[in-house]
């Protein structure tokens, strides 16, 4: 559980004494969840997109795209995933470093789904590398939406421009959850899933920095 320790670590405003902060070594992080690690390829970022399907897989499809140079890096037509009803699928794709990005979900016919699709950092899908999570077209407004997009950022340095989010948890932080959304276009720029704070945030305070793609 070193990953929760120095997750707390770098978050909490007062993180408790049994974690022995003052003695951890953050020479080699950025003090954010959002960076992907560094593969042997220097001059690429890794991600890992995983994708779960419900039982009409050939209504999903995707596109990762530059948002600075508009080129897609990665995409997944309609009709990719024909057969594999409740499968869940893993995509690493590399990625320009210090750049932000948009991930675009779509459902071709608009009916909904039940599953989901996840963005983590480098190439192992657990919780403490995650960048983005959507429960894709589920629950009450989202019958006839066929698209969804998610901006994120991937670097190893931390972008110029930001917003911090201060979360104060009480005991049951495993309830809280938040999406911030751009108004202007309605793409999502941040988000955390119910249960992704689990027991140790219990009674912390934490500081979530969520990159802004802007030109100032």
């Amino acid at each position: 559980y070193e990953w929760i320790r120095m997750g707390v670590c770098q978050h909490s405003l007062s993180p408790p004494a049994s974690f022995n902060c003052d003695d951890l070594d953050t020479s080699n992080t950025t003090g954010a969840q959002y960076y992907p690690l560094e593969d042997e390829d220097q001059s690429k970022s890794f991600v890992t997109l995983e994708v779960s399907l419900d039982t009409k897989p050939e209504d999903f499809s995707w596109a990762l795209t530059n948002l600075e140079t508009g080129k897609v890096i990665s995409s997944i037509p309609p009709m990719f995933y024909h057969g594999f009803a409740n499968h869940t699928f893993r995509h690493k794709v590399g990625v320009e470093p210090d750049q932000f990005f948009k991930i675009s979900l779509r459902d071709k016919n608009g009916d909904g789904s039940r599953g989901y699709a996840a963005i983590y950092r480098g190439g192992a899908p657990i919780l403490s590398n995650l960048i983005m999570y959507d429960n894709v077209f589920r629950g009450d407004g989202t019958e006839g939406l066929t698209t969804k997009d998610h901006a994120f950022y991937v670097g190893t340095e931390p972008p110029k421009n930001y917003l911090s989010l201060v979360i104060k948890f009480d005991k049951f932080p495993s309830d809280t959850w938040w999406k911030l959304e751009s108004i202007t276009d309605g793409v999502i720029l941040g988000q955390r899933p119910p249960k992704f704070y689990n027991e140790p945030f219990e009674l912390l305070t934490i500081v979530e920095k969520i990159p802004i793609f802007a030109d100032t």
